[in-house]
């Protein structure tokens, strides 16, 4: 019967993850027509086939206005052997940056540097970058860092505080409504102290409020109720 050697098959896909990298061998190297299922193993030399993927930040937030903030890097399946400060990257999602100071330490797996989280360091999410000596390229964990508001000017002065959750929120909020309550407001503020959304409630929509900010950016923000004569406010983190 016709036999099919595979070794042109198998190093021509081996040469799209390794490149110069070789395959040594392959066991078994043959297959007869009509075999459903064939299992084969394939051994290569100074190749990665496996892809290796960023699995921790620590700590993974920072406030603004820190300036040197160390924070460990862990990985699984790397080797960020040899990482300097511009092969680690930390990218805020409106694209800054921010500046990595030093590298402590080094590992396969792991890096720990410094960070600088400057007063005016976008607030929310950002994506973190190491560059791996095995893939030959950046890998990264999106979210692996979050910036938070060092002050929000509209904590002063302090108001009853507003029950909201989740907190943090992928995007739905509940707010726990007082009774009685008519012609009321709910505003929500940004960081900047720019109201970003509103709503007219009363006493109809009952004693929840459940609302959708997923158009909203991640970051703090700060969620006011006024009426019935009172104010009440909460803090509330966007993912």
């Amino acid at each position: 019967m016709l036999r099919i050697i595979l070794s042109f098959t198998v190093c021509f896909i081996a040469s799209s993850f390794a490149f110069s990298k070789t395959i040594t061998h392959v066991s078994p190297n043959s297959g007869t027509q009509g075999t459903l299922s064939l299992p084969i193993t394939i051994t290569g030399s100074g190749t990665n086939f496996s892809s290796g993927t960023i699995t921790n930040v620590s700590p993974n937030s920072g406030t603004q206005g820190t300036l040197s903030l160390p924070i460990t890097i862990t990985g699984s399946g790397t080797n960020f052997s040899g990482a300097t400060s511009t092969l680690v990257q930390v990218l805020g999602n409106n694209g800054s940056t921010l500046q990595v100071l030093s590298i402590n330490s080094v590992t396969p797996t792991s890096v720990s540097v410094d960070i600088a989280v400057s007063n005016t360091a976008f607030v929310g999410g950002y994506t973190v970058k190491v560059y791996d000596q095995l893939v030959g390229n950046f890998i990264s964990l999106a979210n692996g860092f979050t910036v938070i508001a060092s002050s929000l000017e509209l904590d002063a002065p302090q108001l009853p505080k507003l029950s909201v959750y989740p907190n943090p929120t992928n995007g739905e909020l509940n707010i726990e409504l007082p009774n009685n309550l008519e012609n009321a407001k709910l505003m929500i503020f940004n960081q900047m102290g720019q109201l970003v959304l509103e709503e007219t409630l009363n006493s109809s929509i009952g004693k929840l409020f459940t609302t959708n900010i997923n158009h909203l950016s991640s970051g703090i923000y700060v969620v006011r109720l006024l009426g019935n004569n009172n104010a009440s406010e909460s803090r509330l983190i966007k993912k």
